[in-house]
């Protein structure tokens, strides 16, 4: 795969994330603990979880990794599966 399927989808993903940031008045930062916050079920906040996984998936395509790419799932870090605090309650 070129880069340009992953630099459509990637500006389809700027695009969304803007959209989200504009209509909450939100700035990148709240906008992304929200992202990390698995008990925020938004639809746009789910549309963009999605948006950064496919993305993910595609990168691991391009590098040639699709038996990664085929089984990822992004997943939240917490004290189960992640010692390092400053991790938890992140998507990973």
């Amino acid at each position: 795969m070129g880069p340009l399927p992953f630099l459509h989808f990637s500006c389809r993903n700027r695009s969304h994330r803007t959209a989200v940031t504009v209509v909450r008045d939100e700035a990148l930062t709240k906008t992304y603990n929200r992202f990390h916050d698995p008990a925020e079920t938004a639809n746009d906040i789910r549309r963009l979880r999605d948006l950064h996984a496919s993305m993910d998936r595609m990168a691991l395509h391009a590098y040639g990794w699709n038996h990664l790419a085929d089984r990822v799932q992004p997943i939240s870090l917490d004290a189960a599966n992640k010692d390092d605090h400053k991790y938890r309650d992140r998507l990973f």
